[in-house]
């Protein structure tokens, strides 16, 4: 670490190489040589680039090796010209600059008067002979030709080699990054960096893309995968850099509808014949205008896009049986007497109406969702040097899910969440040539996101006479019943038969506003192209967090019994809730500067380098409500019979607890995120032809606000009840459900949590083809380090080893707690460890729990990558990938139900080496391949047979991993993470509906231990996938034209399918019973669901 001295010295010596400067560029550039018919190069040559569609001028003047660079040019098409003295005038039409992408363009100037004019091809190689990045660049006849699927551009990311996603897209199922999530090169899908022209676009809280751009107001994007440039930061998967369209001197716009209804659909492969067919009614609508303001000086470019569709998701779970509802369980002797709160619950489980091994309820609420999104762009050169562009755009959503996304769901209806809000995102862009070689660019960006989440109003606490503390009918769903958890867990999914009540992380609300300033300067010389730059960040996240406000009471189902047992005898394994006021303001400064440089060593080879030093500051709340706990502090425990325990600070700081007003940041700063890059291209023939790429990278990761935020959920700011044993109302001889506790459950981070980072690392080699085309093979690389995870530091001890370490005695401590002498002497002792409460063998006695952040994962990737891209000729675009890659971590997800409920927990706490294995986003093999083609059409009846266009996207890959659980806490450990034993082959299975994989190969792990399967060693059905487009482009008068569209998603109807019960104690246990796109909460633009058909009409001018 790097005392704050060093730490000033360190800024200071960037900023003096910086001036003013950093950051993502949105812009590229044009580079090459001019030699003369001898090969000679040409010295002090004039170039001259002009946008077609604004009249954009660039000049510059060759060096004396004949080098030229023009930098600083918006995504678009440019004429080029080249002249000199003595030669004629050369001229290349129609380059295409993309995003952040150099294109080489080479002259070779005939002797002759300058006055005469030669045109030539304008061939700018496909290779990449500037840059050892690895990406692609998605153009805009992609962007909006290809069958799109809810119209989502993120589906795009997702055709490049090294992106892997589960069923397909949306996220991997479990995983986070929403629908905007994807795994690049083994990073996770909250390490994604979104940029919209040129400023940030990312939920600081959630690590997923703030706002979804219409795919009607995107120009074009990129997607760099791998060893980008060392201004690029903030994240160690992807950078996605996206440019939104703007006016030029002719007016243009559009209007368009695209719609469907389920009419035109298949079923769901769950949504049998004998029940009603699941609707799906989705409209999207909207158009584009844009224009001169003053012709080649000033242009606007609006959009709006709505979004409605109303959506049955079918699921199908497991609901308590008839016999159960009446005490009767398979396995015991005798029924069990039911208490009249029990049976009053289970009342409110539907009834089984399905006869099935994939479960024995099946049920299609509908899903609602209605956003609108509106941009307003302008762009305005206030002189030949200087270029200022401004946009802001806004998106409001409406969303109601059916069922409880996210942790520890309920999969019967009537216990869903209403999620609305809005985001704002706001760019103004600056750009100054202050020189042929030298170019400012200078942003200022500020995206809000403000988005609110609560359960729907369902059956009431106080109904059933519990009390929460909540009356009946409490806004945001707070006076619902407390969450049933039948699997033991705090934040779980894991149970053998669905959970009961409402999400216990809502109601919630968060609010973020980043305020981003970028400056970088570029300048080139013969050999170099130097550029050097500043990215500050300043992030308000402001949160309400009601978690388990409403309340939580588990049924972990120990010792081999079934969950429900306990629950028919109103007995549960514990109960939770928070109290008092859950708002809080962050606030975090993330610093980043680098300095970078392209250097030409010879002609034909290029060495790239840079250093990048990023800092983020430590995540402070503004008002000091914020506090964790630092195990050496610990000397006492804290008086479980005393109610105030929680708010007296001596008491919590002898117990280990640290407030922001004690230690300054409950968390230390780190200071040394030194990123160095190095790279290497050869232009191996000297042609541009063939071109060896090498790269090396150390990449910093932005620890997201849901990692350190997690200690505002302590006392003395928010105490919580935690009862190890409480019974219902109408059981007197246990305590109550919710009352004032001395064992607090604790969410904390580690004191030295370091900044994750990622090592890239590269070989890659690229070949252009006749016909615009390129291919490329790559061995593409990544290690994670410091990545980070929740783990329950406080795990009950489970050995007598273990037990007899502990300070007082496990049965002191039981005495402490208020169990009579004769019970703990008579029938606890007796019975074995087990039959202890599981926070009276916990090594800080006095909490219940204790969730730490800590960065104490790895991760490593290895992988075989090629693509073939087509750029579009003769009618014809299409782009090949293909990767084969292996990837390995101890934890794939943060925050999170992980992949198929495997919670994010260890099964051992203390045995972090056992969770190592395949990653969530371990997609072995994975090819896409997307086209577009124009069909020729005949002389006569020309107006029916031109204008018409195929598209497509295939998607192939092999299947997810996931972990299989026991579903009982036979462990004793209280978390209900426990994994069985393997007896067998587990993917020997037969692969049916029925049984996926080989269920024989598991035996329940016997009491007080823990099982010998491994995290993520079964692996899941794959996916199979066609989208395709039929197109009609019909042209009316001069300047306009009308599209008819119809697109088939799963044209083929190839049922796909999510991830297999993986509860061993469950019925349905190995069986599929749910598509992909329910899966993802996402019915209807999730992929993987049955075929659906989608009408869509344009008109275009």
């Amino acid at each position: 670490m790097v005392r704050s001295t060093t730490l000033c010295a360190v800024l200071a010596s960037f900023l003096s190489i910086a001036g003013l400067a950093f950051a993502q560029t949105t812009q590229g550039g044009i580079t090459g040589t001019i030699r003369d018919e001898k090969g000679a190069e040409i010295s002090s040559a004039t170039v001259r680039v002009v946008s077609a569609g604004t009249g954009l001028t660039r000049e510059t003047t060759t060096a004396g090796n004949g080098l030229y660079h023009v930098l600083g040019l918006p995504t678009g098409a440019y004429e080029v010209t080249a002249q000199a003295q003595g030669f004629t005038t050369s001229k290349a039409a129609d380059v295409q600059v993309g995003v952040d992408q150099i294109r080489t363009l080479d002259f070779t100037l005939r002797v002759g008067a300058r006055s005469e004019t030669v045109n030539v091809e304008s061939s700018a190689e496909l290779t990449q002979t500037e840059s050892s990045k690895i990406g692609e660049i998605i153009d805009n006849r992609k962007v909006v030709d290809l069958p799109l699927n809810g119209r989502d551009f993120a589906q795009l990311a997702r055709l490049s080699p090294g992106v892997a996603v589960s069923g397909g897209g949306g996220g991997q199922q479990g995983g986070e990054g929403n629908v905007s999530g994807f795994s690049s090169n083994g990073q996770r899908s909250t390490s994604n960096n979104f940029q919209v022209d040129g400023v940030d676009n990312n939920n600081y809280f959630a690590g997923e893309a703030a706002q979804l751009p219409s795919i009607d107001s995107i120009q074009e994007f990129e997607v760099q995968t791998n060893t980008f440039a060392a201004e690029y930061g903030r994240n160690t998967g992807s950078v996605v850099n996206l440019v939104t369209k703007s006016g030029t001197n002719q007016l243009h716009g559009s209007l368009y509808e695209f719609f469907r209804n389920d009419v035109l659909d298949a079923r769901n492969y769950f949504n049998k014949d004998t029940f009603p067919k699941s609707g799906l009614h989705l409209n999207q609508f909207g158009g584009t205008l844009g224009g001169p303001i003053i012709k080649n000086n000033t242009f606007f470019f609006l959009n709006y896009e709505g979004f409605r569709r109303r959506a049955g998701i079918t699921r199908i779970t497991n609901v308590p049986t008839l016999d159960q509802r009446a005490g009767i369980f398979a396995g015991l002797p005798n029924p069990v007497p039911v208490t009249p709160t029990s049976a009053a619950l289970f009342n409110l489980f539907p009834k089984p109406n399905l006869n099935d091994p994939s479960g024995n309820f099946i049920s299609s609420p509908e899903q609602t969702d209605g956003t609108d999104q509106f941009l307003v762009k302008v762009d305005h050169r206030l002189r030949e040097s200087d270029n200022l562009s401004a946009r802001y755009s806004r998106t409001r959503i409406d969303t109601f899910f059916p069922f409880t996304p996210g942790q520890s769901g309920t999969n019967v209806p009537g216990y869903g969440v209403n999620d609305n809000g809005a985001n704002h995102l706001v760019a103004i862009n600056y750009t100054r040539v202050l020189s042929p070689r030298t170019l400012n660019e200078a942003r200022l960006g500020f995206t809000r996101t403000n988005v609110q989440l609560a359960t729907e109003p369902g059956p009431q606490a106080a109904d059933f006479g519990i009390n929460t503390g909540w009356p009946a009918g409490s806004l945001l769903g707070l006076g619902n019943i407390p969450q049933l958890s039948f699997s033991g867990g705090f934040v779980s999914g894991s149970a053998s038969v669905s959970n009961l009540g409402g999400a216990i992380d809502q109601p919630n609300r968060t609010a973020i506003n980043t305020y981003q300033f970028v400056d970088n300067i570029s300048h080139t010389t013969a050999r170099h192209s130097l550029k050097a730059g500043v990215d500050i960040r300043y992030t308000q996240l402001n949160r309400l967090y009601d978690l388990a406000f409403s309340g939580q009471v588990s049924f972990s189902g120990t010792s081999g019994q079934d969950a429900l047992v306990n629950f028919a005898q109103g007995l549960s394994s514990g109960a939770l809730q928070f109290v008092g006021d859950s708002h809080r303001n962050f606030r975090n400064t993330s610093f980043g500067f680098f300095g970078q440089d392209s250097f030409k060593l010879r002609r034909n080879l290029t060495l790239n380098y840079g250093l990048r030093y990023e800092l983020n500051t430590v995540l402070n709340e503004a008002h000091g409500r914020l506090s964790s706990f630092r195990p050496q502090n610990f000397t006492t425990f804290l008086d479980p019979n005393d109610p105030n325990i929680q708010t007296n600070l001596d008491a919590l700081h002898a117990a280990g607890v640290v407030t922001q007003h004690d230690v300054g940041d409950i968390y230390d700063p780190d200071y040394n995120n030194f990123a160095p890059r190095v790279g290497v291209a050869w232009d191996i023939f000297g042609n541009g032809k063939t071109v060896l790429r090498s790269g090396y990278g150390v990449f910093y990761e932005t620890i997201i606000g849901n990692i350190p935020g997690n200690v505002m959920l302590n006392p003395p700011f928010l105490p919580d009840f935690f009862n190890a044993f409480p019974g219902w109302p109408d059981n007197p001889a246990n305590p109550a459900v919710f009352a004032p506790s001395g064992f607090p459950v604790l969410t904390v981070t580690q004191q030295k949590l370091r900044t994750p980072y990622a090592q890239h690392y590269n070989l890659v080699l690229q070949q252009q083809l006749p016909g615009r085309s390129l291919f490329e093979i790559a061995y593409v690389g990544t290690q994670g380090t410091k990545l980070p995870r929740f783990r329950q530091m406080n795990q009950a001890f489970i050995t007598q080893a273990q037990i007899d370490t502990l300070t007082p005695d496990v049965r002191t401590r039981m005495e402490i707690m208020g169990i009579p002498d004769f019970v703990i002497d008579n029938v606890i002792l007796p019975m074995g460890i087990q039959a202890i409460p599981s926070i009276a063998r916990t090594p800080f006695f006095g909490y219940a729990q204790l969730f730490q952040a800590e960065d104490t994962i790895s991760s490593n990737y290895n992988s075989l990558q090629a693509k073939f891209d087509k750029q579009f000729s003769h009618g014809l675009s299409t782009l090949l990938s293909y990767t084969w890659s292996h990837s390995i971590d101890g934890a794939s997800v943060f925050f999170g139900s992980g992949a198929n409920a495997t919670t994010i927990f260890p099964q051992d706490n203390y045995n972090l080496r056992a969770e190592r294995g395949n990653s969530d986003f371990d997609i072995r093999h994975r090819l896409s391949w997307s086209f577009t083609y124009q069909l020729p059409g005949a002389r006569r009846f020309k107006p029916l047979t031109t204008g018409w266009q195929l598209g497509g996207i295939l998607s192939l890959q092999t299947g997810q991993p996931f972990s299989v659980l026991a579903g009982q806490d036979n462990s004793s450990t209280g978390l209900g993470n426990d994994r069985p034993e393997v007896v067998g082959d587990p993917n020997a299975g037969p692969k049916t509906v029925q049984r996926w994989f080989n269920t024989a190969a598991f035996v329940p792990n016997a009491e007080l231990t823990f099982g010998n399967a491994g995290r993520n060693i079964v692996v899941g059905p794959g996916f199979h996938n066609f989208d395709f487009s039929l197109l009609k482009n019909t042209r009316i008068g001069e300047r306009a034209d009308v599209q008819f569209r119809a697109e088939f998603f799963n044209i083929t109807n190839h049922p796909s399918f999510a991830l297999p019960a993986n509860i061993l104690a469950a019925p349905n246990f190995g069986t599929l019973f749910q598509t992909p796109d329910a899966a993802q909460n996402n019915v209807g633009l999730g992929s993987g669901g049955p075929r659906l058909i989608q009408f869509a009409v344009k008109f275009s001018f």
